[in-house]
């Protein structure tokens, strides 16, 4: 069993319109992933916090796989294709990032920073953060 220290959000969008709901958002604090969102009417909300069991919501599953995990994350650079210009850039490093990331991290797509891009001997590169998920270590989990 994988157990982690969460955090737990419970929150009412205030811009929706119809029915009113409560979202209960359980994130891993090592793995830093959302891993349950659970979307409540605000009634069976209340019968829950009330200490009735067995109340009705819809859950979303997400990065299970990583929760229990440590994430690491470190800045990478990369070497753009001569043929990139201003215009093509952050397509060109969506692109080329995929396949030079080293094995077993995962390089954040976004390249809209101004230290997204810079110039190294005359060639244009790109930035970006990578992460990975590693067993945590030692670590005592307390829940106080």
């Amino acid at each position: 069993m994988k157990t982690e220290p969460v955090n737990v959000t419970i929150s009412r969008p205030m811009n929706q319109s119809g029915d009113d709901f409560i979202y209960i958002t359980i994130s891993g604090q090592n793995s830093r992933v959302e891993v349950m969102e659970v979307k409540m009417p605000i009634a069976e909300f209340a019968k829950a916090i009330t200490g009735q069991g067995y109340c009705k919501g819809v859950g979303i599953l997400r990065g299970a796989d990583k929760f229990g995990l440590k994430m690491e994350n470190k800045p990478f650079e990369f070497k753009l294709p001569d043929s990139s210009d201003w215009k093509t850039r952050k397509s060109d490093a969506a692109g080329v990032v995929k396949f030079v990331c080293p094995d077993g991290w995962e390089p954040d797509s976004y390249f809209s920073s101004q230290d997204s891009f810079f110039s190294k001997g005359g060639e244009q590169w790109a930035r970006c953060t990578i992460r990975r998920w590693v067993p945590v270590v030692d670590e005592t989990i307390e829940t106080e």
